[in-house]
């Protein structure tokens, strides 16, 4: 992707939900982790999962959700997978 050209908001999702998972790979030590965050393929199949992060922001529940399934996890790989779900939701309402 070039720097000036524009990106569509889809193109945008998907360059950062590779890096997200990129991310979690080696942070997803259990089976549970690894089977749960295996679904954030493709944008078409991950889309579910956000609108469910959308859901829960507007909930006010994101963060708490987060740090219950992420409790045995590092705080700094919470804090950056709490970023990058907000970052989602953000652009998804946007």
């Amino acid at each position: 992707m070039s720097c000036c050209q524009p990106t569509t908001r889809r193109a945008f999702l998907e360059e950062k939900l590779g890096n997200f998972r990129k991310f979690l790979e080696p942070h997803c030590s259990t089976d549970e982790h690894k089977a749960y965050f295996s679904k954030f393929g493709d944008l078409d199949s991950t889309m579910p999962h956000l609108l469910q992060c959308v859901a829960l922001q507007k909930a006010g529940t994101l963060g708490t959700a987060v740090d219950l399934y992420c409790a045995e996890l590092p705080a700094e790989v919470v804090d950056k997978v709490k970023r990058y779900l907000t970052m989602f939701v953000e652009v998804l309402t946007s």
